[in-house]
């Protein structure tokens, strides 16, 4: 188990290497309490997507970009869209990205996308890779 407590951010999360994964995420250690909903393929593989809680997080398809045209058209990147708890929402960003091996920017799709960035601190900006993963 993974807990958030500003060690670890979750662009970090996001481009871990398949040894640094964790199964369990949390924001304290009330998580060992907790349940911890995994994320669901959508589809066979996942190449569709992976939803979580409220949260659904996909690969983009070519033309998508933030509301705000941050993102340029045609560049790769996770699309996030949906509610509900922020845990569940990095938790199907973490399925997209580790299912393609890389950590691409982060693209909102609505409020409720965006404020959960905010709050995970990735912003609408690439995710860096890591040195070395």
């Amino acid at each position: 188990m993974l807990v958030l407590t500003g060690v670890t951010t979750a662009a970090a999360l996001l481009r871990a290497g398949p040894g640094r994964r964790p199964s369990y995420l949390a924001r304290g250690l009330d998580g060992l309490l907790s349940a911890h909903p995994a994320p669901r393929p959508d589809g066979r593989d996942g190449r569709d997507g992976w939803t979580c809680g409220g949260w659904r997080a996909a690969p983009a398809v070519n033309g998508d970009q933030p509301r705000d045209g941050q993102q340029p058209a045609g560049r790769s990147g996770i699309v996030l869209a949906g509610s509900g708890d922020t845990l569940d929402a990095l938790r199907a960003l973490c399925a997209v990205a580790w299912s393609a091996g890389a950590a691409p920017a982060v693209i909102p799709d609505g409020a409720a996308a965006e404020d959960a960035m905010d709050r995970l601190d990735l912003g609408a900006r690439p995710v860096r890779a890591a040195r070395g993963a």
